[in-house]
């Protein structure tokens, strides 16, 4: 089993954060603060000043759920859940949930339905942040490195005229997941390689979606956390089979014969493992094809330069 080490979300507790798929039929964005008034600012770093300092929560359902036949759906379960934070800790917290992952054909959400979620979020930042004289528009992006097509993404405000004077800033926020240090990726690399990159950045996707100890309190309940939680296993092996790579994954089974995510088996350690074995040969993949192959010379350096998976960036531009 791999040390837990990966860093943890202050947005909302853990086992909620990452555990959740955010669907909803209704969303609701409260603002908080009765002095606080939309922001109407040409100045970028003014902007990303009030990204963090403005609160905002999200008030929405997850009751849609019910519509997929891969749910386990109780009619007690309570749907509604809210997220409080600073507008830049929901921005980072739905852009990670907002992850999606370029299967062939089609780009597949891992939170199914979170754009409700995301919508809340986007409308708190134009409401609370961007102001009203339209000038101003957020992105928030995250990658595990540069130029993965796995990816969470989300944006607020208008985009900015062609003929725009724009003015830009950079912030960088926790993603939640663990940061890989330069060290330990040029470390991964002399040792074994460019697939011993591709196993520590996988290990780092699956830990962050999947938190080990969350995830396995979660399965082995019943109720709404565990069928969140098991119908997520459930969406990481339709998402893994999609893939010509890993076009035959399965996870292993228990005594009875029933996948290791289930509550009669409930061990999230060896579905975790399982997971990070196909994702890597995915990663791999990516890695050749957008640096391996493109690159004369690709080193440890110049694959820590590229990871970021410990971080969201998001891009404040003003006009």
């Amino acid at each position: 089993m791999r040390p837990e080490n990966r860093a943890v979300s202050t947005v909302v507790d853990v086992a909620l954060a990452l555990l959740l798929v955010t669907a909803s039929i209704a969303t609701m964005v409260v603002f908080l603060g009765e002095d606080d008034q939309p922001t109407e600012t040409r100045n970028p770093d003014e902007l990303a000043q009030t990204l963090s300092a403005t609160t905002i929560t999200a008030e929405y359902s997850l009751e849609s759920l019910e519509n997929s036949d891969q749910f386990e759906d109780e009619e007690y379960y309570e749907y509604s859940r809210r997220n409080h934070g600073t507008a830049v800790e929901l921005v980072a917290d739905a852009t990670v949930r907002s992850v999606t992952f370029d299967t062939p054909g089609d780009r597949t959400p891992l939170n199914e339905g979170s754009e409700p979620y995301v919508e809340a979020v986007e409308a708190g930042v134009n409401e609370r942040v961007t102001g009203t004289n339209e000038n101003a528009h957020v992105v928030a992006l995250w990658r595990p490195y540069n130029r993965s097509d796995i990816q969470g993404r989300i944006e607020a405000g208008p985009t900015p005229p062609g003929d725009a004077d724009v003015s830009t800033t950079t912030i960088r926020v926790d993603s939640g997941m663990d940061r890989l240090t330069d060290a330990r990726i040029e470390r991964a690399y002399d040792r074994g390689g460019k697939r011993a990159v591709a196993t520590l950045v996988a290990e780092t996707i699956v830990d962050g979606q999947f938190p080990p100890t969350a995830t396995q309190l979660a399965i082995e309940k019943r109720g709404f956390q565990g069928s969140l939680a098991r119908y997520r296993y459930k969406r990481m092996r339709n998402i893994l089979q999609s893939y010509p790579e890993t076009s035959s994954f399965k996870y292993s089974t228990g005594p009875y014969g029933a996948p290791v995510y289930e509550r009669d088996v409930a061990d999230a350690a060896q579905a975790n493992e399982e997971v990070v074995d196909e994702l890597e040969e995915i990663v791999l993949e990516e890695l050749d094809d957008k640096y391996f192959d493109e690159m004369d010379t690709v080193t440890g350096q110049t694959l820590a330069d590229a990871i970021q998976t410990g971080h969201v960036v998001v891009v404040v531009r003003t006009w």
